[in-house]
């Protein structure tokens, strides 16, 4: 009976500590919450982000641990809020973390990062908190594209490129967006065919693909036109990033082997294969009462302006 009672007591503690560490495991293994302390939190994601021996996610832990020193007091406050969010969201260490960390790595090596930063990760706490997980992988995506190679939008149809720095993430009702306040060129290119154009601004609306412009300046050089005397000026437009075409209406062109003063008119241009890419840039003007004196001997001409590449077309 002795010996029936001890083996009883035997099993039961075995089975105790046998839930025990699987209790133990498990809490170690969900991590409900990261400390509010940074030096205990950078500990806890250590844990979090290596736990599946993915040298991958130990590449990017130990790059973000490294330049964690550089960041402000309220920075790593943030970053802390917005991975408790991600942890309330079940978002997993990769690809969800591994992107974010490695995509606030970038920001912050940013020429601007030391303003940037702060912008872009409260536009990340807004992203979670209003959006999904998808449309917050894509923005990691899309802010690693801009801060490390100037791209807005790449795709088989067209690439847009920026050639600035100066430019701010700001979240807008239900997206993030870019914001460019200050002067830069726009360029669109593909197949080793590009134009650009000069000193305009806008906003960029990343979820929609869409740039709206304020300003800017396309000339015809491509058709060796001197750049300054063959041009027309844009004023506020919009442009579909998944696609090459610009239009602008009431654009002011220049053409000044002809006219003493600019007209008034619709501009066009995109990307266009050989024989295409000749009727591009276009301006038709709206006035159908543009003179020309002397187009041929002896003749005159009065009516709508049109240019299609190089060509005058009546």
């Amino acid at each position: 009976m002795a010996n029936a009672t001890i083996k009883k007591g035997l099993i039961l503690f075995v089975l105790t500590l046998v839930l025990s560490f699987s209790t133990s495991a498990q809490k170690k293994g969900k991590l409900k919450e990261f400390s509010k302390e940074f030096p205990i939190y950078l500990a806890e994601l250590s844990e979090f982000m290596t736990a599946s021996d993915n040298s991958d996610l130990k590449t990017v832990f130990k790059s973000f641990s490294k330049n964690s020193s550089e960041l402000t007091a309220v920075e790593q406050e943030i970053i802390i809020l917005i991975s408790n969010k991600m942890l309330d969201k079940r978002m997993r260490a990769n690809p969800h973390f591994s992107k974010v960390l490695s995509t606030l790595i970038n920001v912050n090596n940013h020429v601007e990062g030391k303003s940037m930063l702060p912008e872009w990760l409260g536009v990340i706490d807004q992203t979670v908190d209003n959006t999904t997980t998808k449309r917050l992988m894509l923005f990691c995506a899309f802010t690693n594209d801009l801060v490390k190679e100037n791209i807005l939008r790449k795709s088989k149809t067209a690439a847009w490129l920026v050639n600035t720095d100066d430019y701010r993430f700001v979240f807008e009702m239900i997206e993030p967006i870019v914001l460019f306040n200050s002067n830069f060129n726009l360029s669109c290119s593909a197949d080793g065919v590009s134009y650009t154009i000069e000193g305009t601004k806008g906003k960029y609306y990343f979820v929609s693909n869409e740039w709206e412009g304020n300003g800017g300046k396309i000339n015809w050089e491509i058709h060796g036109l001197v750049k300054d005397s063959v041009y027309a000026t844009i004023a506020n437009y919009k442009i579909d990033t998944r696609k090459s075409q610009l239009l602008a209406d009431s654009a002011v062109f220049y053409n000044k082997y002809i006219f003493s003063l600019p007209i008034v008119g619709q501009f066009v241009n995109k990307l266009a294969s050989a024989k295409q890419a000749e009727k591009f840039p276009k301006f038709t003007s709206y006035s159908k009462n543009i003179e020309l004196k002397e187009i041929f001997p002896n003749v005159d001409y009065k009516g709508g302006y049109k240019m299609q590449g190089k060509k005058f077309i009546a």
